[in-house]
């Protein structure tokens, strides 16, 4: 008998039954579907109805609200420039920019000068000359009479047979002849009125030369319309220009417009925050000025900003109009802000100056009346089936699911319509795995 295969027995009898003892239930700890969940600590955070910042961002170039193209009307040589006329010089209203030789536009207003002289003397002439003639008149009528007095003392003596029959004739001749005489002066008269009339178009045909001259002498000087920085020149002293020739480029400076490019969904979620909900289907959009209107109304506040040297520069800005029409490539609509003395540098701030063309922030701020509740986006879930909701601690502090409904959505937070309501407690940090009706150690977070 081999008694090793003998001692082979006892041993595996030991193993079964102690396999035995520890794969059965014990009555002090029970099963694991007896066990009561554990405590989890969560993030928490009542909620309240407080007003919301509404940030709308958007993007854009500085550009002047007007600039001035000098451009010539006149031909000559360049006899004077401006002291320091050049690209980036900031000049005031006023300035002689640039000043063309006016010599030939002095004769021409001499020659215009003397020719109305010239008009205005004809005129005076027809006047004199028009008393003289009707003074004439009356002296040759009394010579008329005498003759036709002569004339009939004549024929009586003809009559009588005292004087021969021509001397009659040459009475009547030396009668027709004043007669004659008085009708040409009194025709010289008739046509004096014409006369004035064509003298009076002349004189207003000289004025009108002499205005002309007048002009063009003037605009041998170009002036700054207002105060600017000149943005292009390129003239010489002793060039010669032509009418037309562009000149340089002035940029007014007292105001700056920036066209701000933002996505129409990010605007409609901020004006429709903003609105009460009372009011959300009487915002007046009829067209771009009452909409601007309207806009204006919600108390947008506007910055321009620009980092410069790893520090946020702000210029305070205003709301204008909007552009009307979205960009074909991004989608972005256009809303025009206007920033007064951008290159006026504020010590205080250590903020410089604000150039043309540079690519700066728009941000648009505006702030919720704090009628609504809103939640952090990260925190919404969804069914299979798309449905929202949350998890919430209940009134005995254990994980409750809450159903919801979403409203609009303002940067990283939500509003929610139904479902949540103030002094409702809102679980932050979901623990794993989430098991409904689980007791929890709420951690405020004041800041959630």
């Amino acid at each position: 008998m081999n008694w090793r295969a003998i001692l082979f027995f006892p041993a595996v009898a030991v193993g079964v039954g102690a396999f035995w003892f520890m794969t059965q239930p014990s009555e002090e700890t029970g099963s694991a579907e007896e066990k009561a969940p554990a405590v989890v600590a969560v993030r928490a955070k009542v909620i309240e109805q407080l007003p919301l910042d509404v940030v709308v961002t958007g993007y854009g170039h500085v550009e002047p609200v007007r600039s001035w193209n000098a451009v010539s009307q006149v031909e000559g040589r360049i006899v004077t420039l401006a002291d320091g006329l050049a690209t980036g010089r900031i000049f005031d209203e006023n300035t002689v920019l640039i000043e063309i030789d006016p010599r030939d536009y002095e004769i021409r207003v001499a020659r215009a000068e003397a020719n109305l002289a010239t008009a205005q003397a004809q005129l005076q002439e027809l006047g004199a000359q028009e008393s003289n003639t009707r003074a004439q008149v009356l002296l040759e009528r009394k010579v008329e009479g005498f003759l036709q007095k002569e004339y009939d003392r004549v024929v009586a003596l003809v009559e009588r047979g005292s004087v021969a029959t021509s001397r009659q004739e040459q009475a009547n001749r030396d009668l027709l002849n004043q007669q004659r005489k008085v009708l040409d002066l009194e025709n010289q008269i008739a046509l004096i009125p014409v006369q004035r009339i064509s003298a009076d178009a002349s004189i207003r045909t000289r004025d009108v030369e002499l205005e002309e001259a007048e002009r063009d002498l003037a605009r041998t000087k170009i002036f700054m319309p207002f105060r600017g920085r000149v943005s292009s020149v390129d003239l010489s002293v002793g060039e010669f220009i032509r009418v037309g020739t562009a000149l340089a480029t002035v940029d007014d400076i007292s105001t700056s417009e920036v066209v701000a490019s933002i996505q129409p969904e990010d605007l409609t979620d901020a004006v429709l925050a903003l609105i009460k909900r009372d009011d959300a289907f009487a915002l007046p959009l009829r067209d771009n000025n009452t909409a601007l209107a309207a806009l204006k109304g919600l108390g947008f506040e506007v910055v321009v900003q620009q980092t410069t040297s790893g520090r946020i520069q702000r210029w305070p800005a205003t709301i204008t109009r909007f552009v009307g029409a979205s960009d074909a490539q991004t989608g972005t609509v256009g809303v025009v802000v206007r920033i007064t003395d951008p290159l006026k540098p504020d010590i205080v701030q250590q903020r410089p100056p604000l150039n043309t063309g540079s690519f700066v922030e728009v941000v648009f701020q505006g702030k919720t009346v704090g009628d609504r509740v809103s939640i952090p986006r990260n925190l919404v879930r969804y069914d299979s089936d798309g449905s929202p909701y949350v998890f919430v601690s209940g009134a005995d502090q254990t994980l409750q699911r809450r159903d919801i409904v979403l409203g609009r959505r303002i940067q990283n937070r939500i509003f929610v319509t139904e479902g949540l309501k103030a002094g409702d407690t809102l679980v932050l940090s979901t623990p794993q795995p989430a098991i409904l009706g689980q007791r929890l150690t709420l951690v405020a977070e004041p800041d959630a």
